[in-house]
């Protein structure tokens, strides 16, 4: 054992990969361990109540879950290595990033895992051999299938249809070309050194898109960005600087813009439903994770997915940032966003709030 905090999580999972390049670069002792079936039942359902990864459990046993919170607690205990630049514009945008890779790019990851035959018989497999390494492998698969199935399930609850297919696949080889064109300039999102961003965008991108077989390619094809994959998987002892004077590499500009004018409408959006659940029930110590349906676009189309109430807990964490900055951080930050059309969402005021209890995203009384 190389440490006292613990950390358990599928190579298959994207925020595990999320949490596990984190630690990497943090150089932070720990365990890595990739759970099988006893540690699920045993530790991670018995600590946090559900099954859910990555789990991180403290030197005094205390189990951390979710990777923004896992992050937060090492970032607190172990300052060194930092990922924040500590500028109010660069700061804003690597959690942007985060938001996106963590709660948008789902739409990628889940459709080219899901909707394509090798990587979804290669899921499932890994599944089997993950929780079940002792069983045969026809056996494992077998008995992790209803795990597969209920991944699979959370395809139209994302918006991801016959309709909206083709338009994830331009967006993604839009996304993965712009990306790609950025990262032939930086080595990471903000300069030299990774931020908060390159790790939640190296989660999905690493264990769904890269690791499952039949989408390896999209990823390949892009020579920067396998390239910028490797920096954050193999990270270097040499920190690194991020880019002087707070400035945004104008390779992001169009990626930032199309993440305001897509995913944000549907943040608005869960934001005004969640305000209305909390009204009508105002002394519920809890809320549903889903609240309806809404509609949102992709490209051309337009379609609809469910409002998950988490994804407003993960929008605060954006807006709080904003709105604490001092005025003339905020006017600086303020002409960035108007450029990429995200000053009217960072400006939404939130009536009604989330928090965190047990694990699960409740209302904040």
């Amino acid at each position: 054992m190389s440490g006292n905090y613990t950390h358990y999580g599928w190579e298959c999972s994207p925020y595990s990969s999320k949490t596990r390049a984190y630690l990497r670069f943090k150089q932070i002792p720990h365990e890595d361990i990739y759970p099988t079936l006893f540690h699920v039942k045993r530790v991670i359902e018995k600590k946090v109540g559900f099954v859910v990864m990555p789990v991180v459990i403290c030197p005094d046993g205390t189990p951390l879950q979710d990777t923004s919170d896992i992050i937060e607690h090492f970032d607190a205990q172990f300052p060194a290595r930092s990922i924040w630049p500590q500028t109010p514009t660069q700061d804003l945008v690597s959690l942007i990033f985060e938001l996106f890779a963590d709660e948008w790019f789902p739409l990628i990851s889940l459709h080219t895992r899901w909707n394509m035959d090798e990587n979804r018989r290669f899921a499932t497999a890994e599944f089997g051999r993950c929780a079940l390494p002792w069983l045969p492998g026809f056996l494992s698969k077998r008995m992790t299938q209803p795990m597969a199935n209920k991944m699979r399930s959370y395809l139209p609850v994302l918006g991801i249809t016959d309709v909206t297919r083709p338009l994830i696949d331009a967006w993604q080889d839009e996304l993965f070309s712009a990306l790609d064109k950025h990262f032939g300039e930086y080595p990471f999102l903000l300069g030299s050194r990774p931020c908060l961003g390159d790790f939640a965008l190296y989660g999905p991108l690493y264990a769904h898109v890269w690791r499952d077989p039949g989408s390896r390619f999209m990823v390949e094809k892009h020579s920067h960005l396998l390239a910028w994959m490797k920096r954050v998987q193999e990270p270097k002892q040499e920190l690194g600087r991020f880019i002087e004077k707070d400035r945004i590499p104008s390779t992001l500009h169009g990626i930032v813009a199309r993440i305001f004018k897509e995913q944000w409408p549907v943040l608005q959006q869960t934001a005004a439903a969640v305000n209305q659940w909390m009204t009508n029930n105002p002394n519920s110590p809890k809320i549903p994770r889903s609240l309806g349906t809404l509609e949102f676009s992709i490209g051309s189309a337009t379609a609809e997915r469910k409002i998950l109430t988490f994804q407003q807990w993960m929008m605060q964490r954006s807006l709080d940032y904003y709105h604490a900055l001092e005025a003339a951080d905020k006017s600086t930050v303020d002409a960035f966003l108007s450029q990429v059309g995200g000053l009217e969402f960072m400006n939404i005021q939130l009536t009604k709030r989330l928090t965190r209890k047990n694990f699960r995203v409740v209302p904040e009384h």
